[in-house]
């Protein structure tokens, strides 16, 4: 066994053995900044037997939301791409479980033993939320069962990573040209990681980010880059505002973060955070109007992101302080209002008649007629 890594030689069922705290130490490179995962809190966890017992289960969220009775309105997602920087994704549930219909490319830039799969169950749950297959009876199901995720792993086993990872995995996602990507994990500033959001926005791809999970100590990178992403703070199913979630200026909207129900691991699980609560709304509000697009006017509505700052504002419920606050930011999303309205208007939209140009007639001059006399003493012309 290696003594530079104790665990190299171990397989992928002993490592899972290890609680992913004990797992290899991380090493932060030289002149990288560190980010986490955001403290998160495992409600309660179910094996893949017992979900097969409960038969699928439509998570709270998707309930409220209404997902299940409007999800046909915008095809579940159909030609939608989606990008996950996180912990990598459990090969179990790409081979056999709720998430082999949607996945379909990744990379890993953490170099970690176990590759793009994810020992730590934080990124598999995250992509659940998102794209969880909801019509094979067993698990769980989703906004945008029919979308196409694609997958950074840029968060190692343990749950930390380095900013160069994160801004290269940014930048391969952008590349995929997936139409948004949600990013749940914080730290400090990091010059490379803002680039990285811009390039996406560039692109015009959406970034949708965790604000924190620090409670009153406000948030943390790169939720807090205005210019470069949507933040996220979560509340629970009654609209309380969580415990737990960061209080910050840069707060732009709350979802649902507590309790959630989704893939995790090798089984299921229900938790709590804003980890949760940021792929919950990327994946309902940007994800779903961004399939309502291409499914009525043929292809996404390309939007900087003040535009869809704008937009997400016409369907937001002000539930905290009037107006924009450091908890809840605008509020929380009326997704049926937004999906009902927004369908509308996109139809009405294609059904505007186009403008016919029609061509200015052409000035014609008026030609002058000539009459040439032809005498003996020379030519006269005169004219008509």
């Amino acid at each position: 066994m290696s003594q530079d890594n104790p665990f190299a030689e171990l397989s992928r069922d002993q490592l899972e053995l290890i609680p992913h705290t004990h797992l290899p130490e991380f090493h932060l490179p030289e002149g990288d900044i560190e980010f986490k995962l955001p403290p998160v809190t495992i409600e309660e966890f179910f094996t893949p037997k017992q979900a097969v017992a409960l038969a699928e289960t439509i998570p709270e969220h998707v309930r409220l939301r209404g997902i299940d009775q409007l999800r046909d309105k915008f095809d579940g997602g159909k030609g939608v791409k989606f990008g996950i920087a996180d912990t990598g994704i459990s090969f179990f549930h790409i081979r056999q479980g709720d998430l082999k219909m949607s996945f379909q490319d990744g990379k890993d830039f953490t170099n970690s033993k176990s590759g793009l799969d994810d020992l730590n169950g934080h990124g598999t749950h995250c992509y659940g939320i998102i794209a969880a297959d909801s019509n094979n009876g067993v698990g769980t199901s989703s906004v945008l069962p029919n979308a196409k995720g694609y997958v950074a792993k840029v968060l190692g086993d343990s749950g930390a990573g380095a900013s160069s990872s994160i801004s290269a995995g940014l930048t391969w996602l952008a590349d995929q040209n997936v139409d948004f990507i949600s990013l749940s994990l914080g730290g400090g500033y990091s010059k490379d990681i803002h680039e990285a959001c811009l390039y996406a926005w560039k692109k015009g791809i959406p970034v949708v980010a965790a604000i924190g999970n620090e409670g009153t100590a406000g948030g943390g990178y790169p939720a807090k880059l205005n210019d470069a992403t949507i933040s996220i703070a979560a509340v629970d199913f009654q609209g309380g505002l969580a415990d737990f979630s960061s209080r910050d200026a840069a707060t732009d909207f709350a979802a649902y973060g507590v309790q959630v129900y989704s893939t995790y691991k090798d089984g299921y699980a229900k938790l709590s955070g804003t980890s949760m609560a940021t792929p919950e709304f990327a994946g309902a509000i940007v994800g779903a109007i961004t399939a309502l697009e291409i499914k009525i006017l043929g292809k996404k509505k390309v939007k900087p992101i003040e535009q869809w700052i704008e937009l997400i504002k016409r369907f937001t419920k002000d539930v905290g302080p009037a107006g924009h606050d450091i908890g809840y930011g605008w509020g929380v999303v009326d997704f049926a209002t937004m999906i009902v309205t927004l369908e509308r208007e996109y139809q009405a939209e294609l059904q505007q008649p186009v403008p016919v140009l029609t061509p200015r007639n052409p000035t014609i001059p008026t030609l002058e007629k000539k009459v040439i006399t032809v005498t003996g003493s020379g030519i006269t012309v005169s004219v008509e």
